[in-house]
């Protein structure tokens, strides 16, 4: 969805938005690596007891993954100018207080400021693959005992990211319904129609003699002009000529090759030396116009298509 060109060329025009974008997409990527790695039990351990430091480090590592995907999450929401927040997700936000509570600040939590200071602790005999119990204590109270099943935290975790991302996929689909409407009817193709065909033979039949140079000069501006409605085209679309690669090179191998042929037939110096050059240039121009024709069909359809990303 993102990497549909045309939204991808509106994001890279922010470069610091688009460098966010591809950050949080690599940070929850890799953070699933991470969890993966915890889940499938990855991680070093003792035979006849506990690998206390290795045990810590997968806790810390797993709490801290699933802080930072939260993050990335809301950090793609908001570079994609899709409303989002942690905080509309019970779940996401229960699991966020347990990772700052154990691992991110446990020693004193002071935060909402209406909350008591606590202080919190893993008990180390408590370890096992799938979780341990938090202590926290605090003076307003006597210490309580949580235990934690992080299997279950990461399973809540995944469902969620899951359904958001969906849903966000789904903004994005819906963001793009008004400007695939606007445009449905307007045809890329109509800025390069058949009837082009008969510009083309009135350049060659100039360039080999058999017409007057005027009508091939009329078929040359012809071509240009209607080189200049497909671009303006495009850019009524909010495309730029470089979101697509095929139709930038295109366009871009197309001046040359007119600008010779209107040299050659005004009998100016052209790196065209002879009618039957000529010929052979302007049968490139050609192919090269029915080609963006294509392409500006294939745009068309794309547009009439709900399913489309565009």
């Amino acid at each position: 969805m993102i990497n549909a060109p045309r939204k991808r060329a509106i994001l890279m025009r922010d470069r610091s938005n688009w460098f966010q974008v591809c950050s949080s997409l690599d940070v929850i990527e890799d953070t699933n690596l991470a969890i993966d790695a915890y889940v499938d039990g990855r991680i070093v351990s003792t035979v006849d007891g506990h690998a206390y430091g290795t045990e810590y480090l997968a806790i810390y590592g797993l709490l801290q993954s699933l802080f930072v995907q939260q993050d990335a999450v809301n950090n793609l929401h908001q570079a994609l100018g899709i409303p989002f927040s942690i905080n509309d997700h019970d779940m996401l936000r229960s699991i966020r207080k347990l990772r700052n509570s154990s691992i991110g600040h446990p020693t004193r939590q002071d935060r909402p400021k209406q909350d008591p200071i606590t202080s919190n602790f893993i008990s180390r005999h408590s370890i096992y693959r799938g979780g341990f119990t938090l202590l926290s204590s605090s003076n307003s109270n006597y210490p309580v005992f949580n235990n934690i099943n992080l299997f279950s935290l990461v399973a809540t975790q995944r469902k969620s990211i899951s359904n958001i991302l969906e849903e966000l996929s789904t903004a994005l689909s819906h963001e793009l319904d008004p400007h695939k409407e606007a445009f449905r009817l307007a045809k890329l193709q109509d800025t390069l129609p058949p009837s082009l065909s008969h510009a083309f033979e009135k350049i060659d039949q100039a360039v080999r003699r058999r017409e007057p140079v005027e009508l091939g000069l009329y078929g040359i501006n012809t071509v240009k002009q209607a080189l200049r409605d497909f671009e303006d085209a495009l850019r009524r679309r909010g495309i730029e000529v470089d979101t697509y690669d095929r139709i930038k090179y295109l366009l871009e191998d197309l001046e040359y090759p007119l600008e010779q042929l209107n040299l050659f037939l005004q009998g100016s110096t052209s790196d065209i030396v002879n009618t039957t050059l000529a010929s052979i240039v302007a049968s490139f121009v050609r192919q090269y116009v029915y080609e963006l024709a294509f392409l500006a069909k294939e745009l068309d359809d794309e547009y009439e298509s709900p399913d489309a990303i565009v």
